[in-house]
């Protein structure tokens, strides 16, 4: 197995087809140390490392982002992208290096931040990072949440052992599987809820992270920390249980009715 390149870690190879902005080609163009150009009143300030860049004004706006694997992962952002751009970096191998470089190139966090909470910059692109990326919202990794949850129902609700149980999985899979790794529907269903893994408490989660943070190196580290690895995977359970569980009753149903018919 090919090893992943130094830097994104969490980001698998093809990842590029799910999230705004995304290009599929190669780059092959990287350096292995950052490097930095200090800012000077109405000069563009640019900065870059392993596999990525940064070139904005000096108030980090009319920004060009650049991340890659140097694998066929190409991402690339503007002044409304610096919140992913953020936490991906921060789940990276190369986030000390990032905050160095923008410390020699003289960007302060302070005029990002402002840039982040404001009223009109929109937090989709973080709070689907946060809950998943690529990884989980278009590829559908869910490390086999599905079959345990309808397990569970089989044996809990529809009281199914053996074969029986085996039929209404398959049952399931065929007439009731819905695509439950959807990121607008995660959205749309959830953002009034206040629920632990609801788009509504990651929004408030993510937007507080950003506010709070007072430098390049507290917002890496917050978006890092454990806390939030757990949260991310609390999301990404939820949203699966929620999506399934939708279907369950209905299909359960169906599936019993049907026995009754052939038996």
């Amino acid at each position: 197995m090919t090893n992943k390149p130094v830097g994104w870690r969490n980001e698998p190879a093809r990842h590029a087809l799910a999230a705004k902005g995304i290009e599929t080609t190669r780059n092959p163009h990287s350096s292995a140390t950052a490097r930095a150009v200090g800012a000077s009143p109405g000069k563009r300030i640019s900065a870059g490392g392993h596999n990525w860049s940064v070139e904005c004004d000096p108030d980090g706006r009319n920004a060009k982002l650049r991340m890659d694997d140097m694998m066929g992962w190409r991402w690339s952002g503007n002044e409304t992208s610096w919140d992913i751009f953020l936490v991906r970096m921060s789940r990276s191998r190369i986030s000390d290096e990032f905050v160095n470089a923008m410390r020699d190139a003289g960007l302060n966090y302070a005029d990002i931040k402002k840039i982040i909470t404001s009223d009109r910059y929109d937090l989709d692109s973080s709070i689907y990072s946060m809950t998943g990326d690529n990884i989980f919202w278009h590829f559908g990794e869910t490390n086999d949440q599905e079959s345990e949850i309808i397990g569970d129902y089989a044996e809990t609700v529809l009281e199914l052992k053996g074969d029986d149980k085996k039929a209404f999985e398959d049952y399931f899979w065929r007439h009731g599987m819905p695509r439950s790794t959807d990121f607008e529907s995660y959205k749309r269903e959830t953002s009034k809820s206040s629920d632990d893994g609801s788009y509504g408490s990651m929004r408030a989660a993510v937007a507080k992270t950003f506010k709070d943070a007072d430098s390049w190196e507290d917002v890496i580290s917050a978006f890092s920390s454990e806390d939030w690895g757990y949260t991310s995977i609390q999301a990404q359970d939820m949203w699966v249980q929620h999506s399934i569980g939708k279907e369950l009753n209905k299909v359960g149903k169906e599936f019993l009715k049907e026995r009754k018919k052939t038996s």
